[in-house]
């Protein structure tokens, strides 16, 4: 006896040993067997990080697990990944495996955090389409073959933590399963048999670009009797509950070789209006145990038909209420008799043809009443609205009825009494001549916040009519930071505004005591990129947020406004009118004037926010400016002079400018490019603000730049690479001083300029003065020269260089060229005096004589003044 349990014990032993190596000797072959023949039979690459084989640890079942796999698409979807799964586990009883049996089951399969994208292009291709066709057709064999016999059978399977996507563009449609878990239950070996599922999972559906499901919670607990050779599920007693509400279903789904067939029938399990609310996401809808409810509430509906390429099936589903009510007890207000009754229908099969009819939708709080019907056709295709709303809506009972979160807290009272028809291709299209719409609208004491504003809008009144195609802002007066407004005009799409996520478009009159552009500017958050790959010296940890101003890209309106004054930056503008056209994130001024600074400005140009770099190009006209107050006001013009701080005065100027912008909507100084015309009409001179003026002052003897008066002074300017380059002109400092002034200076204050000074040459100096005085005849004052002065440095510190070389080289050349007038002057006159003193009859008798003698005389003469003594 003990050696027979010694001898179970060595082959338990060596069982386990077994169980414990073949794994170890076999998983490289098999797995490399198994890609193999997958990759060989698929359109697709197929990988996965790690395969675990195990005979041991789920003994007496056999246990494969595959883990990262994930399936790559080849062409037509290159690239693309139709499947990421993180985990796939199967097991099999060993034991099976040992027989050789054809009959297998598997008693589990798991897949596991997958993510699976299924894509139909535009052309029909599907990505899911992955099994290759064979090379060769298979030829029917002349005798008969005995019938293939295997079966694989599964009796539990589950799918957990996973989400599916699937997009059609052929047809526009999304479906999406987010948080996927399902799970069954049966016995798939056999022909028929019962199938228990659990299934828990959030819903969309959008198609169209319409959402008819969005992140709907859906709940089934289903059991179907499955018959696997007619491949038919048929339901048994269901319920299912999608968000919050109860529905009791039953019928099939049959699946054909080409077609499946559908017949399925659904109702609430009772008629209570707690179901309504049920209907809404649970995120939005909030618990509704606690709700109080009266009146009845009931879906039913019936689908039935085929699907195949052309095909849905046909479908009745009807959606009533009569006299109900609802209060949520953490809120203080109730809604109120509330009628609802929505037929939606599709006769034909046909997508297309599907149809709303909402044929009464009615509902008061406290005294406001408001009801509503229309009907909704091709709503898949061209949807064809015709609706009509009337009554009363106080928008902050919102809030105090329904536990919603609003990103924004609303007030005021909407007034409506409209009938409109329209259909979205029109919208589309904005051919607003097949729009047709008939009554008004107003609003009254309403507040709105919006990321496109930097301020709440307060609009204390509003009031637009509609008169078939034509809609008219008969009124608005709103308020917001600073500004107030009041408009009217024409809107061009009210509809395509509000139905089609179209910009708004109009022609509106604008008059306002006060408007602050600032206000109407949006401020946004932008991340600042990390140092790159190439700059990590100095690595940044985090991203730093940047604040944008942003014009806003839903307008595309042209405002003719007035407006006694206007804010921007840290002007005030008065008396300001013009136009404002703003579209696609670009405000463009036409004709804008206004009184600024003593004088008035005339402003042609554009803003625009679009791209990265905010841009602007501008043609300015400011006439009869105050110099101090405009050089001190705005900062442009401050860095195109900075030494016209040092003036007091008035001007003019003509600016043509074009660069970037910060994103605070303020110039990038080395961007600017254009040029101006600048004219100083008369002004003082205060040499004490200036660095540079100081110094000339008091480099050059008698030049008293404070009392300078300043009068028709021209200037012309270019700016480029961030210079300013100054064309030469002149200043007459008195009527004996005369300064030509040419150069650059940049925006970062640096100067390079060359002054070329005519003054008298007793401004030089007391010792260059006296000394070359000595040889003239002449008083200095009455010598004009020219100094030529060097500036470098900057505004702050600035460098002259005075080439005294230079003007005392031509003072001494102009005293020399005197002295030879002089002198030559002098020849003359002893010449002449000579001559003149001769006796005539002298000089005829002797004339040979006479003559000789005159001329050594003058030589001699001529000799002494230019020889030696020069």
């Amino acid at each position: 006896m003990k050696k027979i349990f010694k001898l179970i014990g060595i082959l338990l032993l060596l069982l386990i040993i077994a169980l414990l190596v073949i794994p170890f000797f076999f998983k490289d072959k098999l797995e490399a067997g198994v890609k193999n023949a997958i990759n060989e039979n698929i359109n697709a690459e197929v990988n996965w990080k790690k395969l675990n084989l195990s005979l041991l640890s789920s003994f007496p079942k056999a246990s494969l697990g595959l883990h990262d796999v994930s399936v790559i698409n080849k062409a037509p979807f290159q690239g693309d990944t139709l499947a990421q799964i993180k985990d796939i586990e199967l097991q099999i009883e060993l034991l099976q495996l040992l027989k050789g049996t054809d009959n297998i089951n598997l008693k589990e399969f798991l897949i596991n955090k997958a993510n699976i994208t299924i894509k139909v292009d535009s052309l029909g291709n599907a990505n899911y389409n992955i099994t290759k066709e064979s090379k060769t057709p298979t030829e029917p064999s002349e005798t008969p073959t005995e019938k293939n016999t295997f079966n694989l059978g599964l009796q539990h399977y589950k799918i957990a933590n996973s989400n599916i996507r699937y997009n059609d563009k052929s047809s526009n449609m999304t479906f999406l399963l987010e948080d996927f878990n399902h799970e069954g239950t049966g016995d798939f070996s056999a022909s028929t048999s019962k199938l228990k599922t659990k299934t828990n999972t959030t819903v969309s559906f959008i198609t169209e670009d319409v959402a008819y499901l969005n992140k709907h919670r859906i709940k089934l607990d289903a059991d179907f009797n499955m018959d696997l050779e007619k491949m038919k599920f048929e339901f048994l007693d269901n319920k299912a509950l999608i968000n919050q509400l109860p529905l009791a279903f039953n019928g099939y789904v049959q699946v054909n070789e080409k077609t499946t067939e559908t017949k399925l029938n659904f109702s609430t399990p009772n008629s209570d209006f707690r179901n309504f609310l049920g209907l809404i996401p649970e995120t939005y809808a909030k618990d509704i145990s606690d709700v109080k409810t009266s009146g009845d509430f009931s879906i039913n509906g019936q689908v039935e038909g085929v699907i195949d390429e052309t095909h849905i099936p046909t479908f009745a589903i009807n959606i009533k209420s009569n006299k109900a009510y609802f209060k949520y007890p953490s809120l203080p207000k109730a809604v109120n008799d509330i009628d609802l009754d929505i037929a939606i229908n599709n006769e034909t099969g046909i997508l297309e043809n599907t149809y709303v009819n909402l044929n009464n939708l009615r509902f008061r709080i406290d005294q406001d009443q408001f009801k509503a019907s229309g009907k909704f056709k091709d709503i898949t295709s061209n949807a064809k609205i015709n609706l009509t709303a009337n009554g009363i809506l106080n928008l902050s009972n919102i809030e105090q009825v329904y536990p919603i979160e609003l990103d924004t807290k609303l007030n005021g009272v909407l007034s409506a009494n409209i009938t409109t028809q329209f259909d979205m291709n029109s919208l589309e299209k904005e051919q607003y001549h097949n729009i047709k719409s008939n009554g008004e609208i107003g609003l009254n004491n309403f507040s709105y916040t919006s990321d496109d504003f930097a301020n709440p809008i307060a609009i204390n009144q509003a009031k637009v009519l509609f008169n078939l195609n034509k809609v008219n802002l008969e009124q608005l007066t709103l308020t917001t930071g600073k500004t107030d407004a009041s408009f009217n005009g024409n809107i061009e799409n009210i509809m395509g505004y509000l139905f089609a996520d179209q910009d708004l478009k109009g022609v509106f009159n604008v008059s306002s005591n006060t408007f602050s552009i600032n206000d109407f500017m949006v401020s946004t958050t932008e991340e600042t990129p990390k140092t790159s790959e190439a700059s990590k010296e100095k690595p940044q940890d985090e991203s730093t947020p940047e604040e944008q101003i942003k014009i806003p890209s839903f307008l595309d309106a042209t405002l003719n406004f007035t407006a006694n004054t206007v804010i921007y930056d840290n002007l005030n503008l008065k008396n300001v009118k013009g136009s404002l056209r703003i579209k696609d994130e670009t405000a463009s001024l036409t004709n804008i004037t206004s009184d600024l600074f003593g004088g008035n400005i005339r402003l042609n140009g554009n803003v625009s926010t679009k791209n990265n770099a905010p841009t602007f190009a501008t043609q300015l006209e400011l006439n009869h400016m105050n110099i101090a107050q405009s050089f001190t006001g705005i900062g442009l013009l401050q860095s195109i002079a900075p030494i016209a701080n040092t003036l007091d005065g008035d001007f003019s100027t003509r600016l043509s400018l074009k660069g970037n912008l910060t994103k605070t909507l303020t110039p990038v100084l080395g961007s600017l490019a254009g040029n101006a015309f600048a004219e100083v009409i008369e002004a003082q001179v205060k040499s004490e603000k200036s660095p540079l003026l100081k110094q000339l002052d008091n480099r050059i003897d008698k030049l008293s730049l404070d009392n300078l008066n300043l009068k028709e002074v021209t200037a012309s300017l270019n700016f480029d690479n961030g210079q300013v380059k100054v064309k030469p002109f002149n200043i007459a400092i008195n009527k004996d001083v005369n300064i030509q002034v040419a150069g650059s200076h940049g925006f970062d204050n640096s100067i390079n300029y060359q002054l070329a000074v005519a003054l008298p040459a007793s401004y030089l100096g007391k010792d260059i003065g006296s000394n070359l005085a000595k040889l003239s005849n002449q008083n200095l004052e009455n010598t004009l020269i020219n100094l030529p002065i060097g500036v470098s440095g900057n505004f702050t510190n600035p460098q002259l260089q005075l080439d005294i070389q230079q003007a005392t080289k031509e003072l001494s050349n102009k005293i020399i060229e005197e002295q030879k007038d002089n002198l030559k002057d002098k020849a003359k006159d002893e010449i002449n005096k000579f001559l003149n003193n001769n006796n005539e009859t002298e000089k005829t008798k002797e004339d040979k004589t006479d003559k000789e003698e005159v001329k050594d005389a003058a030589k001699d003469l001529i000799k002494g003044i230019f020889g030696k003594k020069k």
